[in-house]
């Protein structure tokens, strides 16, 4: 049996209640001749019953706006001829002629309003309707699939719906550590607290790989008893990119250390906190010369790589921030001076050992470095330490370089 066969229901996209397109469906429903004589049409609010206008004028902006989320919605609709019948409308958002419009599934469930006055069958109305969407929607009650599409299926890397359906609980692709809050949010919605709730969650698939999807959740009503429809957006890969751009904007390009304003963001936590809180302000030594008798590309590599062996020597520790040029600013929450002098002569250690091809030959940099130690019982001051460690950082440079200097 066809969808058609099955399932009254027809597709409409409008912009602003002005109708931009519509399927033969659609215009049968609601008793056009043509599709021209629907795009004459003044406004897609004459088929909508005049109490309800304001809603659905109301509702319209607020969709476009993202205030609220497409959802499944009730409502009292005529045709063209003044006919009245009840309606189920699945709102989607679409692109139309380059410009976002809304996408309008309207499914007829008026023989179902006049036999029972209950959605319960409206089940079969919009089964095939569901399952023909190439969006990835679900039906369940308390996680146990009811109603599944290949397009979910498909989303999840399941085999088929029908494998999804054999699952006893739909949690085994939810991370365990959003157990409570996925439960949390079912039950708000099933009491009516959340309607139309969005949220973004991220999901185990089958196969083991991990997907970012953006849900619309609703209550509906499945076989007399309540159960949440939900609709999946992969947004994966945007929200990749979100990630991406964040890092972006709080990382240095060429060493993937913190940038500054990352680690003032960072260290505000412990301001004013009785900690122990060690600073190292270091500095590559001679880096001009390099610069100078071997290029900036050089220099660059040469930058990068001290980067990098202080971030597999510290990030266990704490944060890693390239304060300027070949000038670094390591911050250690709860490290003593003894603790932190060792780490500080391991890392001056490490670097004065490795060596960089050039031109002119193999060579090595050192390291000059500046530590200060805040005492427990003082509260923490980012800002007097970090004056602190660049003092102690002025001191070893002129003292001989290649060394640690401590503040006392």
């Amino acid at each position: 049996m066809s969808v058609s066969d099955s399932v009254n229901f027809g597709v409409v996209i409008h912009r602003a209640f002005k109708p931009l397109w519509a399927d033969d469906r659609f215009l049968k429903m609601y008793k056009f001749e043509s599709l021209q004589q629907l795009l004459g049409n003044a406004s897609l609010l004459t088929l909508i019953e005049p109490q309800s206008h304001a809603d659905a004028v109301n509702n319209y902006y607020r969709l476009m706006s993202g205030e609220v989320a497409p959802a499944v919605r009730r409502s009292i609709s005529s045709d063209r001829l003044g006919n009245c019948f009840a309606i189920l409308t699945v709102e989607h958002f679409v692109e139309f002629d380059g410009e976002p419009a809304l996408q309008i599934t309207i499914i007829d469930i008026s023989a179902s309003e006049r036999r029972t006055q209950k959605l319960r069958d409206s089940r079969s109305k919009y089964r095939n309707l569901i399952l023909s969407s190439h969006q990835g929607i679900v039906i369940h009650r308390n996680f146990v699939p009811l109603l599944v599409n290949d397009a979910y299926a498909q989303l999840v890397h399941a085999k088929s719906a029908q494998e999804v359906l054999s699952w006893p609980s739909l949690m085994r692709i939810i991370p365990e550590e959003s157990h409570a809050e996925a439960f949390s949010k079912y039950h708000s919605v099933i009491k009516g607290e959340r309607f139309g709730a969005h949220s973004i969650v991220e999901t185990h698939c089958v196969d083991g790989s991990i997907k970012m999807f953006e849900l619309y959740e609703n209550a509906v009503d499945w076989d007399g008893e309540p159960a949440v429809l939900v609709v999946y957006h992969d947004i994966t890969e945007k929200h990749h990119l979100q990630q991406q751009l964040a890092y972006q904007a709080s990382h240095d390009d060429l060493t993937g250390c913190l940038n500054r304003q990352a680690l003032a963001a960072y260290v505000m936590q412990f301001q004013q906190q009785a900690l122990p809180m060690s600073c190292l302000m270091i500095d590559i030594d001679n880096f001009k010369a390099v610069n100078d008798n071997h290029g900036h590309a050089v220099g660059d590599q040469v930058i990068a790589k001290v980067a990098a062996t202080l971030l597999e020597q510290f990030s266990d520790h704490g944060k890693i921030s390239r304060w300027g040029g070949e000038e670094f600013l390591v911050v250690l929450p709860n490290c003593r001076e003894a603790q932190a002098t060792e780490l500080a002569e391991q890392l001056r250690h490490e670097i004065e050992q490795q060596l960089y091809p050039s031109d002119q030959g193999d060579f090595s940099v050192s390291l000059s470095i500046g530590l200060s130690t805040n005492d427990r019982s003082i509260p923490f001051d980012f800002e007097q330490q970090v004056r602190l460690a660049d003092l102690q950082l002025y001191v070893a440079k002129h003292s001989g370089k290649n060394r640690v200097c401590i503040h006392h």
